[in-house]
């Protein structure tokens, strides 16, 4: 991916590069396509700036098998080196050493571009449906797209391409941030605006086999009664959202487009579900929560002898 941003973070990238202790680089092309754009138009490679000065830390990991790797392919890497390690997601299905925990994301403080009144959030959305996922040609994210195209495409409460970006000046900077950060494409503006006035928020299937990703997270601070395609297995996820308390989860694109009718015709029924969703983020999944998780659970791997 490119990270298009000022000379500043270039220099704090690279600043916070020579406090690491190990670089890991994930590349499913086994050459680098990450870079910074300067200001003045310079490319900085990431990739050739880590061999350039820290070539003893970088490992590079192959994130086409990213689905067959379990703790990475680097030297220390494996559970057995540590007291505790964390692990985003974990197959309850499968064995995993005991000092192995789950660490899902969390909901960052500027997801929460509407607030955290959520009668206020519900009153102020205007539209019905989003589907702001990207895809591929031949995929099955294309084939949901496709079909809701094809029914929705008249209907102008329905948002179904990308949204990514920001208006320059659109007061948002202040709002999210207290301050103007200037031209620094940070927070895709747009696209929380979007999830800000829609009452549905529909996520096509995570890459590389993942449970999730963080469009759950940013779909529920945003108040969204959110759709979510059939998992791939069972992750252990603490205080997990419920199908159909706190979540709609869909089998395929016939199968999603009966569930939105429904909902469409129960608004009630739609925003206890968004609700519901909005609460158990506010209670067991913000930053704050995740990080006091993180620090109790690190504590008591410690104390044990």
């Amino acid at each position: 991916s490119i990270v298009c941003d000022s000379d500043q973070y270039i220099t704090e990238c690279q600043n916070l590069m020579e406090e690491c202790d190990l670089v890991v680089i994930f590349d499913d092309k086994k050459t680098s396509t990450a870079h910074f754009d300067s200001d003045d138009g310079v490319k900085t490679d990431l990739l050739e700036f880590a061999l350039q000065h820290h070539k003893d830390k970088v490992a590079m990991i192959d994130a086409s098998d990213f689905h067959t790797m379990e703790y990475g392919q680097f030297e220390g890497s494996h559970p057995s080196y540590y007291k505790i390690l964390f692990k985003r997601e974990k197959n309850i299905d499968d064995k995993y050493p005991d000092n192995v925990e789950p660490l899902p994301f969390a909901s960052e403080e500027r997801y929460f571009a509407s607030g955290k009144n959520f009668n206020k959030m519900w009153r102020d959305k205007d539209l019905n449906v989003s589907c702001l996922f990207r895809c591929d040609s031949d995929s099955e994210r294309m084939n949901i797209k496709t079909v809701l195209g094809v029914r929705y495409k008249e209907d102008d409460t329905f948002v179904l391409g990308n949204v990514f970006g920001r208006n320059k000046n659109d007061g948002m900077d202040e709002q999210l941030e207290g301050a103007d950060i200037g031209e620094c494409v940070k927070h895709h503006h747009n696209y929380f605006d979007i999830l800000s006035r829609v009452k549905i928020n529909i996520e096509g299937r995570p890459g590389h086999n993942a449970f999730y990703t963080g469009r759950m997270m940013e779909s529920l601070a945003n108040g969204c009664c959110y759709f979510y395609p059939t998992p791939t297995y069972n992750a252990d996820f603490p205080n997990g959202l419920i199908d159909g308390e706190d979540f709609i989860i869909y089998n395929t694109p016939e199968d999603l487009v009966e569930r939105l009718h429904y909902y469409l015709n129960r608004p009630n029924e739609m925003r206890v579900i968004a609700e519901n969703g909005f609460n158990k983020l506010l209670k067991y999944h913000t930053s704050e929560v995740r990080a006091k998780e993180f620090i109790e659970t690190c504590e008591r791997y410690m104390s044990e002898t």
